[in-house]
């Protein structure tokens, strides 16, 4: 099994708030306007608005119409969170975990989540859980990170679909069930999650909880790949290797491989050198310049793109291992 990233603690969702001046400025920033934004927010933040000083707090976190600062983004998190803002406290616990303007400190992270989560606010709620999962902060509790992902689940919250598919996965405080996992992983990656659409993928390639199903086990990995998943970019490489409902082309799967590993995914660093074996080094190199330029939201190199720098060998490909097991990973607070 193997271990799960850092989890990805995203800033937390906007607050709503009746106030003369308010409604125009957030229909500034929708519209990306956010010197508007700034002009109408600033002055009810300054008068003791809460809403109006998270709103100031997350521009100068985003660098929104204003110079980007971590450290005047938690001087207005810090007044919203005195006048008791769970979305403030919610970013002051994400800024705590991160580092980010303040010194790393897990343990307070864990403070100002708990805050944010007793008031019911899912996005805390799931970054709750996962300190509890990781023992981050706090002692490792699986229960209570259950307890938690099941209050923002019960909220919609996507995230918290997916981490709840994650215990179930791997029977992390619940009875172990990869049939609920793959139910729960595909009401978030129907969401748009990229990392319940990762795991997916990878359940539909194993059979976990789920028919083999190499057709969509393509389709989710390429969803979440699009997006900079190095775990989808595994799987892609998977069925390319191996000719799992895609033409066996090593070429193509080193291609994917070498993207999964330049995003952190560990399988495909392990399988990176067994996966190009059968190219040259020049074939390599040229590849890996593909790799190199590559970005989230651009289209991938085609198999043809692929096969003009490597053309195909009269060898078999060397199958990247398959693993019949792993651990999914969960994903930070969404949102959405």
């Amino acid at each position: 099994m193997r271990k799960t990233v850092a989890p990805l603690l995203i800033m937390s969702l906007l607050a709503v708030a009746a106030h003369a001046g308010f409604k125009e400025g957030e229909a500034a920033y929708e519209k990306q306007d956010y010197a508007r934004a700034m002009k109408e927010w600033l002055p009810l933040a300054k008068k003791g608005n809460a809403a109006a000083q998270y709103r100031i707090g997350v521009m100068y976190e985003a660098g929104q119409g204003v110079e980007h600062s971590d450290e005047k983004a938690i001087e207005w998190y810090r007044k919203a969170a005195a006048k008791g803002s769970a979305e403030a406290e919610s970013s002051l616990g994400a800024d705590y975990a991160d580092g980010s303007g303040v010194t790393k400190d897990l343990i307070e992270a864990v403070k100002w989540f708990q805050k944010a989560a007793d008031k019911g606010y899912a996005p805390a709620q799931v970054n709750l859980g996962l300190m509890y999962q990781q023992g981050t902060g706090v002692e490792r509790d699986y229960a209570k990170s259950v307890a938690w992902y099941q209050k923002a689940a019960d909220q919609g919250l996507l995230a918290a679909y997916s981490n709840l598919g994650v215990m179930y996965q791997n029977g992390y405080g619940v009875e172990r069930d990869a049939a609920k996992a793959a139910q729960l992983y595909t009401k978030a990656a129907e969401g748009g999650l990229p990392s319940a659409q990762s795991n997916l993928a990878f359940l539909y390639l194993t059979g976990g909880g789920v028919a083999i199903d190499f057709d969509k086990a393509e389709a989710w990995a390429q969803k979440s790949a699009a997006v900079g998943s190095g775990d989808a970019m595994y799987v892609l490489g998977v069925l390319r290797s191996m000719g799992l409902g895609q033409a066996k082309d090593p070429a193509y799967a080193y291609y994917f491989v070498a993207l999964g590993a330049r995003f952190g995914d560990d399988r495909a660093v392990a399988s990176l050198d067994g996966s190009g074996k059968l190219l040259t080094a020049e074939q390599r190199a040229e590849i890996d310049k593909l790799v190199a330029a590559w970005q989230p939201g651009v289209p991938f190199a085609t198999a043809e793109a692929i096969a003009k720098v490597a053309p195909a060998t009269a060898k078999p490909a060397e199958p990247v291992t398959k693993p019949a097991e792993t651990e999914a990973k969960p994903a930070g607070a969404s949102a959405a």
